[in-house]
């Protein structure tokens, strides 16, 4: 279909307590290991909270503090076994398989954070970022390493100019998903709905990169402004490999972010100095400590 992805895939997805991915805590999450030809495999987990959760932050996802201290399980097991869920891409591939297989996610630079974050707190391990490839180390030692499409990302870089609904939202998932057609299915903003959303929403772009100029025109773009462009974009993404779309990404995230800071200065309506740059995680500062736990 492209040159950045044949259809396995491990599809990600957290739920937490905060907005900010250096300090939230994960409450729930999702791993779907997905391989043409075979039925989707799932994997959640219920984490017990740390801390209490807040009333916005169980309104958007459902879980109160109340709940997930009853039926949640341990959090450093749990987050141990995401880390390992991460590099085990499927259950039949091997390791020589890694760089083939990305993790796909929506802004999953923040899920990528909020979990290396929480590896270091808990004395797991951490998450990193060399040579064009997350990577996951546990216990001292590196277990895997892949790459990341993050459909938030791609999206923005391909369709720059699209407007989003009446009072904002434009990259949402659900706004994203509405647009390339794609069903939540279950409810939104629970980890295994966006999950698999987010893999749907790769699989619809990956389509239309591999469509005619005409049918993208036709079916898609006709009323947008400057369309040609648009078309042109998704048939050069559509010609990347994995590790270049990776690489692209990490600019595209850059030139998002500074534009978003850009607004914020000239419009006031954020901080300029909240947006990062950074993808597909967020580093550690060289001068900070992160405090653990080891278990």
């Amino acid at each position: 279909m492209t040159g950045w992805w044949d259809g396995r895939a491990v599809l990600l997805d957290t739920e937490t307590d905060g907005k900010e991915p250096t300090d939230a805590r994960i409450i729930t999450a999702c791993l779907a290991y997905v391989n043409p030809g075979s039925q989707t495999e799932v994997d959640t987990w219920l984490l017990k909270p740390e801390r209490d959760i807040p009333a916005e932050a169980s309104e958007i996802h459902g879980v109160s503090t109340e709940h997930a201290a009853a039926h949640g399980v341990d959090r450093a097991e749990a987050i141990t076994e995401i880390a390992h869920g991460l590099v085990q891409i499927h259950r039949s591939a091997t390791r020589e398989q890694w760089k083939d297989v990305p993790i796909i996610g929506h802004n999953v630079r923040f899920d990528l954070t909020v979990l290396d974050r929480e590896m270091r707190r808990l004395g797991v391990g951490s998450l990193g970022h060399e040579r064009g490839m997350v990577t996951v180390r546990i216990d001292g030692r590196q277990v895997g390493a892949f790459r990341v499409i993050d459909t938030m990302v791609i999206d923005k870089a391909v369709d720059p100019y699209r407007k989003g609904p009446a009072g904002g939202g434009r990259n949402r998932l659900t706004t994203v998903a509405e647009f390339y057609g794609v069903p939540i299915r279950g409810d939104a903003h629970t980890a295994d709905a966006d999950a698999l959303a987010a893999g749907r929403v790769a699989w619809a772009i990956a389509k239309r990169c591999a469509m005619t100029s005409a049918d993208l025109y036709d079916f898609h773009y006709r009323d947008r402004r400057d369309p040609q462009n648009i078309i042109a974009e998704l048939h050069v993404v559509g010609q990347l490999s994995l590790a270049e779309l990776h690489h692209r990404q990490i600019q595209w995230a850059c030139d998002q972010a500074i534009s978003l800071s850009n607004y914020f200065a000239t419009s006031g309506k954020g901080d300029p100095n909240s947006v990062s740059t950074h993808w597909p995680i967020e580093p550690v500062p060289v001068d900070e400590t992160v405090e653990t736990t080891l278990i």
